[in-house]
């Protein structure tokens, strides 16, 4: 057999290899096989193994072209499938960027700016819509501290004034004059802070109170009666027409609506309750100048007041069509304004209709009234 040098995988191409591999030598017919150069024999008998040394071979045991392929069918896969998730983490979060460079607007000094929602995107529209909602709640938040501010500015100055004069010119101040309009201011205010605290509690829900079905009917004849208005309310009452509600709340809604309608009355003003199908509907409507259509809406927000209000009550805080929306709101129903038949304006409170034979709930709280069953 001629010389054989075999190459050997290693751990390290930089590993030298030393190692001896003893082969036999394949017999010869008719002698002796000779060996190779670099070769020897094991023992001294002619036919015994040769041995020989291997050498250091340099570079991959795996072939050029199978390399290339493993590459090509294990790395190149890899390496796509790593750019196709960057680009999607990258669109994911393109939305989400917008979104923080418009709080960083809103936090500059734009406190009115909202996130804009995204085309199929619908939990990144979920989380905008969350924002939207806490920045909204925020915001009328600051335009009600600022409102209440200046409202009860106004009285606090009036108090002030008074006080100080009297104090310069005692000797010329009427003490019992000088009393009576401190307790008018007083009072102006008492009224403010009352308004306020019956407004936050009806958007909280309203405090624990007796809910059980009421007789609307019955309910305006009794506040009517108890009233000693310029102008007496007319009635126009369906007997047999309950809701689902706490009296003392529901006698404040009458209340506000019947000084908003007294403040702008010329001659008539009719409350009126009906049922239509499901629902209970309660109007209070008169004949004076009415409610433009572009103002609908605006009258029912805080401390909203037209200038014809100014002028008919100027001590007035524009809170009582507010406390009277949200005193609606709690109990499930709604309340707008349109043009009255008489030439003015009829409010409508729609509350919903509930069996007289109910059974009278426990106390809690208003927006936890058992539900409405017609």
């Amino acid at each position: 057999m001629s010389g054989l040098r075999v190459p050997l995988p290693a751990q390290s191409t930089c590993v030298r290899l030393a190692v001896l591999i003893t082969i036999p030598a394949a017999p010869v017919p008719g002698g002796v096989a000779p060996v190779s150069p670099g070769a020897a024999r094991v023992r001294s008998a002619p036919d015994s193994p040769a041995r020989h040394r291997a050498r250091r071979v340099s570079g991959p045991v795996v072939p050029g072209l199978l390399g290339i392929l493993f590459a090509a069918q294990t790395i190149m896969p890899m390496a796509l499938a790593g750019w196709r998730m960057r680009g999607i983490v990258m669109a994911t979060l393109r939305p989400v960027r917008r979104i923080c460079d418009r709080l960083d607007e809103i936090n500059e000094g734009h406190p009115e700016a909202r996130i804009p929602e995204f085309p199929g995107r619908q939990e990144i529209n979920r989380l905008a819509r969350g924002i939207n909602s806490a920045l909204e709640r925020g915001w009328k938040a600051h335009r009600f501290a600022s409102d209440v501010s200046h409202e009860l500015r106004s009285p606090l100055t009036a108090l002030r004034v008074q006080i100080e004069e009297a104090r310069l010119h005692g000797g010329q101040t009427d003490l019992d004059d000088l009393l009576r309009r401190v307790l008018r201011e007083a009072d102006h205010l008492e009224s403010i802070i009352d308004d306020l605290l019956t407004l936050s509690r009806a958007e909280q829900g309203g405090e624990s109170a007796a809910c059980r079905p009421l007789d609307m009917a019955a309910v305006v004849r009794q506040h009517v009666a108890r009233r000693h208005d310029r102008v007496p309310a007319g009635l126009r009452l369906e007997s047999g027409v309950f809701v689902n509600g706490v009296e003392p709340q529901i006698s404040r809604i009458l209340t506000n609506l019947l000084d908003n309608g007294q403040r702008h009355v010329k001659g008539s003003i009719t409350v009126g309750v009906r049922r239509d199908g499901d629902i209970a509907e309660m109007t209070v409507e008169d004949d004076g100048d009415g409610v433009p259509p572009a103002e609908r809406e605006h009258i029912f927000e805080r401390f909203a007041r037209s200038e014809k209000s100014r002028r008919v009550d100027p001590r007035g805080a524009g809170l009582g069509l507010a406390i009277t929306r949200e005193i609606a709101h709690a109990h499930g129903g709604t309340i707008h304004v349109e043009d009255s038949a008489a030439g003015g304006a009829r409010f409508v409170l729609r509350l919903p209709a509930v069996d007289p034979s109910g059974e009278i709930g426990e106390t809690r709280s208003v927006r936890s009234c058992p539900p409405a069953t017609a």
